[in-house]
């Protein structure tokens, strides 16, 4: 069990450091949309490849949301065991990625809101809906398999304080 533990420590300890680095990126080039957009456009092509890149980046930050989507699903330990010191770590960091994503795609005065709207356009498949749902998935991951898993709700009772406790909550 301990092998298992540490394997799927490690891929979710990558996965964070991934999804951190995808949506640094993707609120980087969105930055740098909305302020072409507000510009007067030099340069097409270079704005397609920028609407390009973003999508690419959108796509992998929903892509690492669902794994550890699946991840809560398979080994709900990762967040709550009180036997493995990595456990106290990753719920917290989970947090606060969520945290963020929430906060610069989900608020009022999102990213999303200030990109012109021929940018918009552009950016198909790139909405809003598809974060909440990513993030929706991974809330409801951890609460019903930890639920699920605990016999007096004692697990059940840990993720929920953790999840109210963290810096998600100014989100919430």
């Amino acid at each position: 069990m301990t092998c298992r533990y540490s394997f799927f420590s490690g891929l979710l300890n990558a996965v964070l450091n991934r999804l951190n680095w995808a949506f640094s990126e993707l609120v980087g080039i969105m930055q740098e949309l909305q302020a072409k957009g507000t510009n007067v456009r030099k340069s097409q092509d270079y704005e397609r490849r920028l609407c390009r890149t973003c999508a690419f980046s959108f796509t992998l930050v929903v892509m690492f949301l669902r794994l550890i989507e699946r991840l809560a699903l398979l080994a709900p330990a990762i967040w709550v065991s009180k036997s493995h010191p990595t456990s106290a770590i990753m719920m917290p960091r989970l947090c606060q990625t969520l945290g963020q994503i929430l906060t610069r795609f989900a608020t009022r005065g999102s990213l999303f809101e200030q990109l012109p709207a021929h940018i918009l356009e552009a950016l198909t498949d790139v909405k809003p809906a598809h974060l909440l749902t990513a993030c929706a998935g991974v809330f409801l991951s951890l609460s019903v398999r930890c639920a699920g898993d605990a016999h007096d709700f004692a697990q059940y009772h840990q993720v929920q304080a953790s999840l109210l406790h963290n810096p998600l909550q100014a989100t919430l």
